[in-house]
């Protein structure tokens, strides 16, 4: 399983808030791992298996979905929120675009996420 800081330094995270302070590593961590999650989702791309195989573009789109996560952790909104389109953007050339029909023994899990997801018995 990759961690957030495999991908992306505390401190460029912390850089990329605008923070200079300790006080919110630990929600930074868990927003973190939400970013990573979303954006391996979104590619669901089996050859993305370690923080090295990640391209630039990932990682920026990871700091943005981290931003959006911290900047609106409280918000309440009276019309729908939206996914980044920035960060949607910059995943566009790492997301799988093969057509997968299933795995060697023919029981596919609906998305390399969801393969994931199964293997660690995270659910």
């Amino acid at each position: 399983m990759i961690e957030p800081t495999q991908v992306v330094s505390l401190d460029t995270m912390k850089a990329h808030l605008r923070l200079d302070h300790d006080a919110e590593d630990e929600l930074i961590s868990l927003y973190a791992g939400a970013a990573l999650d979303w954006c391996l989702w979104y590619c669901d791309n089996p050859n993305q298996d370690s923080a090295d195989a990640l391209s630039r573009n990932f990682k920026a789109a990871m700091l943005l979905v981290l931003g959006d996560l911290f900047a609106n952790r409280e918000a309440q909104f009276e019309n729908s929120a939206y996914t980044n389109p920035t960060a949607e953007n910059l995943l566009w050339a790492d997301r799988d675009w093969a057509h997968r029909k299933g795995d060697e023994d023919g029981t596919a899990a609906s998305s390399t996420y969801d393969r994931r997801r199964s293997a660690t018995g995270y659910r």
